[in-house]
């Protein structure tokens, strides 16, 4: 049964007292919303945003005084963020935070050095301060460096590129009052509460508008608008038992839309329905061994993004993250680009195009995205690459040739920029080959759902998905049918053997996508790892016990 406004007053007597608005200002009060506020847009509650003019004049005055303090080269990002998130967790009213954001970021190279500084107050003085100020510290490392007798190869070049690019959106989230986003929320969460035992929704709204500039001429200016709702139904929360559960919406690019279609409360009807046949199925623990195993597309996009896309971010190959993310096990590129790293089932592409929460018409590197296929029927086509590691690997071997796509992300714009693989889409097969099909020639093994997480070595060589973790549902196979549900199980591989133990895909009626945040550097940045992938079935994959 849907919830009205007039049920949403009725039954939330405190919500006028209950909701808080929290802002951006460290150690500020959070206050109470009044009923005359909940009646009011987030834009209303929010300061008057920075103008995109006015951020784009702030970033030419930090290259101006970077260029006026001798750089080889300079770019600036420039953003004014706003965010606003409610919450709803087992049908309770949580917080109203709304949050506005200035931050930029200033990276520099001088005499092949380069450096990186940021802050927080939108001031032109500030920002050309900043810039002098990274100037100083990147000839220092130059005097360092040569005094020791090691060299940088500094920001290789990119095309210039100018203009304006901003997400599309059909309903602003910023227009719509906190009354009816909050009657929405309450309404998804009773329908979940219909067929469930637990359920966790919120919405989070980001927009930014984000400026890169740098000394070789380049101007953007970008509006992102993302959706980050969180749409969690699930079953069985008990203790020492493994919580079935299943995410409804992503986050992606986008506005209100993505969470306001009225058939969206079916959807979470669907879907807790489903957990609910998931939850009363017998339980119990497999035998250690080898199994075939069969992964749905949510979670052959985890676990390909998780081991073989971060795997080919080419800092990570080249050494470069050793000390925080950690290296690779698809190095030295001269020896393993072009070669078989996993079955001929496998062909993966990265881009950041809609509606992948990673869109933008230019990266942080200030480079045009494009599609970059990574790997062709198990072979090795290209890097993720950014202008600071692409010159190391032409210089190791020049015989090879890895694009600059657009991977680069600054997930803040002070936080400085690194390369990610984007949203990774793995080929399914032409064939027509559905779940069933795939269960349906298994004796005895093991269909995973869900996986939105595992655990890998710093040199991505193996890892490691435990099915009480998160989201995650194992279910056995016997003769092609689902008996039981497995807990105390998980699953333990070697990469490279992992990916050429896959048989086959299935096909587009098996697509699902995933999306996670994954941390790099250090201080660790977290940026989100987006996939959209076929079901899968490997030959054999070692299954462990988890519990004594």
């Amino acid at each position: 049964m849907s919830t009205t406004r007039r049920d949403f007053l009725t039954r939330t007597t405190l919500a006028l007292a209950g909701v808080v608005l929290h802002g951006a200002t460290a150690g500020a009060q959070p206050r109470y919303l009044s009923k005359a506020q909940l009646a009011l847009t987030p834009n209303a509650l929010l300061p008057e945003p920075i103008t995109a003019e006015a951020l784009r004049g702030l970033a030419l005055h930090a290259l101006n005084a970077a260029k006026s303090a001798g750089v080889q080269y300079a770019d600036v990002r420039v953003a004014q963020r706003q965010e606003v998130s409610f919450g709803i967790l087992g049908g309770v009213l949580g917080n109203v935070s709304l949050t506005p954001q200035f931050m930029y970021g200033i990276r520099v190279v001088v005499d092949g050095a380069v450096a990186f500084i940021h802050g927080s107050v939108p001031d032109a003085d500030a920002l050309a301060t900043a810039a002098r100020n990274a100037v100083v510290t990147a000839r220092g490392y130059a005097k360092s460096r040569a005094n020791i007798g090691t060299t940088s190869l500094g920001i290789a070049p990119a095309p210039v590129v100018k203009g304006e690019w901003e997400t599309p959106i059909v309903i602003d989230p910023f227009k719509v009052s906190v009354m009816d986003q909050l009657s929405l929320l309450l309404a998804l969460s009773g329908a979940a509460h219909e067929r469930s035992s637990f359920c966790d929704v919120s919405f989070d709204w980001l927009q930014e508008t984000r400026v890169f500039g740098s000394t070789d001429g380049s101007l953007v200016t970008q509006i992102l608008r993302t959706a980050q709702p969180n749409f969690t139904v699930g079953a069985d929360k008990l203790v020492y038992a493994p919580n079935v559960q299943a995410p409804v919406v992503l986050p992606m690019s986008g506005g209100y839309e993505c969470v306001s279609a009225p058939e969206l409360q079916d959807v979470v009807k669907e879907s807790a329905e489903r957990i609910a046949v998931l939850a009363s199925l017998p339980r119990g623990t497999m035998d250690v061994g080898r199994y075939p195993v069969i992964f749905d597309g949510a979670t052959l996009g985890a676990v390909v993004g998780q081991t073989l896309g971060v795997a080919l971010e080419l800092d990570r190959v080249l050494g470069y993250e050793v000390g925080a993310g950690g290296s690779s096990f698809l190095s030295p590129p001269q020896d393993v680009l072009g070669t078989m790293i996993a079955s001929p089932a496998l062909s993966v592409t990265s881009h950041r195009t809609l509606p992948s929460i990673t869109a933008v018409r230019w990266d942080d590197d200030g480079v045009a995205t494009n599609p970059v296929p990574l790997i062709e029927q198990g072979r090795l086509r290209n890097y993720c690459a950014s202008r600071d590691t692409v010159h190391a690997l032409r210089a190791i071997s020049p015989a090879t040739e890895v694009p600059l796509s657009g991977t680069v992300f600054a997930n803040d714009a002070d936080h400085n920029p690194r390369i990610r693989p984007a949203h990774v889409v793995v080929t399914p097969t032409a064939e027509t080959r559905s779940i069933g099909d795939l269960c349906h020639g298994v004796t005895h093994g093991l269909l995973i759902q869900n996986v939105s997480y595992l655990m890998v070595d710093p040199q991505l060589s193996s890892g490691f998905v435990n099915f009480e973790q998160g989201a995650a549902c194992a279910l056995e196979i016997s003769r092609g049918k689902i008996v039981r549900r497995l807990e105390g199980n998980g699953l333990q591989f070697a990469t490279t053997r992992f990916w050429k133990n896959l048989l086959s895909v299935g096909d587009t009626s098996t697509v699902s996508p995933t999306a996670i945040q994954l941390y790099k550097g250090q201080p660790e940045a977290p940026a989100w790892q987006t996939a959209s992938a076929p079901a899968g079935f490997f030959k054999e994959i070692d299954v462990v016990q988890t519990r004594r």
